[in-house]
């Protein structure tokens, strides 16, 4: 009996392809449910989705889940868990924690599953795992950080997440802590009374991103301690008592684009760098001591280029601030901020900038975003961002807008189509197929 030899080319590909996506191939989904019976958590169950586990902890601590595993979760109150070394995933294979969407059950759809850490120290840490993405979860009341991400863990995204109500006493309490972890994302992320930091980026935590989020109400929305390479872009930032956005002690050569404050100080940069502070749009003077940018440090105040951005101070807030070795000296026009920086002509030092009310749409009641008439509009810079805090496309007129909310352009809009639009029709196309008629009888007679 003759054999067929397996073509070279077939036995390539395969070895290939277990080099390359080994997690892909081997990867399992895990389903919860909240709202199953304790009986219903043993491992044989937790693949099924007509017969899921109640809880992501007991998948994680009991049925050996692996590298690029996808958890479907809703309507939980999952007890704290950690996300180690075991559970990385790889590129184009990460490990996934996703609300389940997708279930039979309505109520699961709509349920976020969530974690309330009820006094523990952490919600979830993710423990030097790579490659590890978080979508749609919400976190609450952890002694010291909702989300702890550490130890190297990298290449972490994390995706339409809440945080709120973290901490026990200063100096903890954060949203979201990113320790000595590179490369990590968060993107629409709400993060609100938090007794510390919404998020902080810290001891080298380099390349952090934070976009599309809204924070409020934290004592600090968004800090990086020694952080570099950041970028913070399309935020809304409310602050009224503390500060929105903390660069710090080192945290060089980042990226401040694109955001909308309102109230504290806008950005204070410390001791840190080469930031980059371009179309945002500051309201401050809530409170007397408020600052829309306060640089603290020569170090700072040198290497900070700022252009583009918008300063507003209803009463008795500063456009800017300067703190070097003596007491802060505070500026409070537009032409005393340039000239303190260096003046113009010179690139950054807030030469297109302008003092103008933002014209936001319910500052009070958090939204940003910006009136038709808003003086924001069409006079940004371009610096590579695409689209704005609600994802429409940059630009949406002759020009970019400052800030995190890009103006939709009215267009002329659709004809309302009723009963007498359709009449008209009608009648009109009636008269046409009468006109064409009488026409061709003519031509014929003649």
């Amino acid at each position: 009996m003759k054999t067929k030899k397996i073509p070279l080319y077939f036995s390539v590909f395969f070895i290939c392809t277990l080099l390359l996506f080994p997690s892909s191939i081997y990867a399992t989904d895990w389903y919860a449910d909240g709202t199953k019976g304790i009986g219903a958590d043993n491992c044989a169950n937790c693949t099924d989705p007509n017969n899921p586990c109640r809880d992501v902890q007991y998948i994680v601590n009991n049925c050996a889940p692996g590298g690029g595993d996808t958890f479907y979760a809703c309507n939980i109150q999952s007890w704290p868990f950690v996300v180690n070394n075991s559970l990385a995933g790889a590129p184009g294979s990460p490990t996934t924690f996703r609300h389940w969407t997708t279930s039979t059950d309505a109520t699961c759809n709509i349920t976020k599953p969530a974690i309330d850490a009820g006094g523990n120290n952490y919600g979830v840490e993710l423990n030097n795992a790579d490659w590890v993405v978080f979508d749609s979860w919400v976190f609450t009341k952890a002694n010291l950080a909702n989300l702890y991400i550490h130890d190297g863990s990298t290449n972490v995204i994390l995706s339409t997440l809440e945080s709120h109500e973290a901490g026990s006493g200063w100096p903890n309490g954060q949203g979201i802590l990113v320790d000595n972890s590179n490369a990590v994302t968060i993107t629409d992320l709400r993060a609100t009374d938090n007794l510390a930091e919404g998020v902080l980026f810290r001891n080298s935590a380099n390349g952090g991103i934070v976009s599309r989020g809204k924070l409020d109400g934290n004592l600090i929305n968004l800090s990086f301690n020694n952080a570099d390479g950041y970028l913070i872009a399309n935020n809304y930032l409310s602050n009224p008592d503390q500060t929105n956005i903390v660069i710090n002690n080192g945290a060089d050569n980042g990226q401040i684009f694109y955001n909308s404050t309102y109230g504290g100080y806008g950005a204070m940069i410390n001791n840190s760098t080469g930031a980059q502070v371009t179309d945002n749009s500051f309201y401050v003077g809530i409170n007397s001591w408020e600052s829309g940018v306060y640089l603290v440090t020569a170090v700072a105040t040198s290497g900070t280029t700022l252009d583009y951005n918008n300063y507003y101070s209803p009463s008795s807030g500063h456009l800017g601030t300067i703190e070097l070795a003596g007491p802060e000296t505070n500026y409070d026009t537009i032409a005393d901020w340039r000239t303190a920086l260096g003046g113009c002509p010179n690139v950054g030092n807030e030469c297109a900038s302008i003092n103008s009310d933002p014209a936001y749409i319910n500052a009070a009641g958090g939204d940003l975003s910006i009136n038709a008439g808003s003086p924001l509009i069409n006079i940004a810079l371009n610096v590579g961002i695409a689209t704005d805090i609600k994802e429409t496309p940059r630009p949406q007129g002759a020009g970019y807008d400052i800030g995190a909310n890009e103006r939709e352009e009215e267009g002329p809009g659709v004809p309302e189509f009723t009963l007498t639009t359709l009449l008209l029709a009608l009648f009109a196309g009636l008269g046409v197929i009468i006109l064409l008629n009488k026409l061709q009888k003519t031509h014929k007679a003649i």
